[in-house]
């Protein structure tokens, strides 16, 4: 069964509060990156190339996955504060981790293998195994000596992870990652759409930053499906269509009025039927899809892009335009001040919709529908007794707002009557 809602939460970030407004400070020293090494050779869950290859490329070409890999490659070497993992870009991508942790907090399983896939900063790393009390979330330790185990709330069982491996195609955004006492956390040097994992391996994986530029979607949801144990959770996020409908409409149009015609200047993304279509085709069980929009407000258009090109978020399409006219650029900035410019918020907004996702690996042991036939009480009759029960409803209430016939002029006489011996 596959339950699907759309959470129309509209969160208004403004991008100036978030520049210095960073709390997810690393623990330990910065580990080892064994580079030159074969993973192989470091962690059992690397997938051999000898017993079964990585699987191919996809045939459907839709993003050009070596300009991705450079976009991400220039935000990793924008700076942020020291001690943190986020810039001041990263407010998204903190809204992002933050939300995943959360959703993570409410499952009471204890996850002791966990791989992230496109892992970035470490942002959701960060949030998993810091220390200390953050928003309500009683992490590691603290909540074994709180004695809170029972408390109603969001708790992550942080201390039963044994072992965490990052899967990141960006090699700096692995070696800043610190490692954490007590944890063993391996990284991994590989391209996303080619996961070189076994088969049963882990009871969590998590991506929440870059499946919006997946090609082949279904097939690495199968990848994710084949490395999870039974009963194993997958936990993820991603861009929806919703985003940027703002900039789209305003390209479109700018764009069709200075050179008489359109090209896409923003990536495509998929809409939360489609995730969780996918989610199901791929074999998970009990997929849960949700969307969030989160709104930020920007000075104006050209704060936008800049902002995007330094998250990593420019355009990958294949084949695209090599470069946009000054022309209709300023046109498009034009617009986009002229259409959505509010004077209350002090700016422009812009939408961003984000797709949370968890499914389950295929066990005996989950809620499964009963057998087609089965059923001791038919649906319809049911909807027709609760009809019928409601319409006895509707009468009764009807009946007693009506006025009875007679009665005013009852009572008009009696009062006649007392009136008459009082005189007498």
């Amino acid at each position: 069964t596959m339950f699907t809602s759309s959470i129309h939460r509209s969160t208004i970030l403004n991008h100036r509060r978030h520049i210095f407004f960073h709390r997810r400070p690393h623990l330990s020293s910065l580990s080892s990156f064994q580079c030159g090494i074969p993973f192989h050779t470091l962690h059992p869950c690397f997938q051999a190339t000898t017993r079964r290859g990585p699987p191919s490329p996809p045939r459907l070409q839709i993003f050009n996955r070596q300009v991705h890999h450079k976009n991400r490659i220039f935000a990793s070497n924008v700076s942020g504060d020291s001690g943190t993992s986020f810039t001041p870009y990263d407010y998204l991508r903190e809204e992002v981790s933050q939300n995943i942790v959360e959703r993570l907090s409410y499952i009471m399983r204890e996850f002791e293998n966990v791989c992230e896939v496109g892992s970035g900063r470490g942002w959701i790393y960060g949030l998993l195994t810091g220390s200390g009390k953050e928003e309500g979330l009683l992490l590691g330790e603290e909540l074994a000596e709180s004695d809170q185990s029972t408390q109603s709330g969001p708790i992550f069982h942080r201390w039963s992870m044994q072992e965490y491996m990052i899967l990141d195609q960006c090699e700096k955004n692995l070696q800043n990652i610190q490692d954490v006492e007590g944890l063993s956390v391996a990284r991994v040097l590989a391209n996303e759409e080619r996961l070189p994992l076994l088969d049963k391996s882990f009871d969590l994986v998590i991506s929440g930053h870059y499946l919006h530029y997946i090609n082949d979607l279904e097939g690495v949801f199968q990848q994710m499906s084949d490395a999870l144990r039974p009963d194993g959770c997958f936990i993820g996020a991603m861009l929806g269509g919703n985003s940027l409908h703002e900039l789209k409409s305003c390209f479109v149009w700018a764009e069709n009025e200075r050179e008489g015609g359109i090209s896409p200047h923003i990536s495509p993304m998929v809409g939360i039927r489609d995730v969780g279509n996918l989610m199901a085709s791929a074999g998970f069980n009990l997929p849960t899809v949700d969307s969030d929009e989160i709104t930020v407000v920007y000075p104006d258009a050209f704060t936008l892009l800049k902002h995007l090109q330094l998250m990593g978020e420019s355009n990958a399409i294949m084949n695209k335009r090599p470069g946009i006219s000054k022309e209709t650029l300023l046109a498009t900035a034009a617009l986009y001040d002229e259409l959505f410019y509010d004077e209350k918020l002090g700016g422009v907004p812009a939408t961003f919709e984000i797709i949370y996702m968890i499914g389950w690996k295929p066990h005996e042991n989950q809620p499964k529908p009963k057998a087609r036939g089965s059923a001791e009480f038919s649906l319809k009759s049911f909807a027709e007794e609760m009809e019928s029960d409601l319409q006895e409803i509707d009468d009764k209430d009807s009946l007693a707002k009506e006025p009875i016939i007679g009665e005013d002029d009852d009572e008009s006489d009696e009062s006649d009557d007392e009136g008459l011996h009082v005189g007498k």
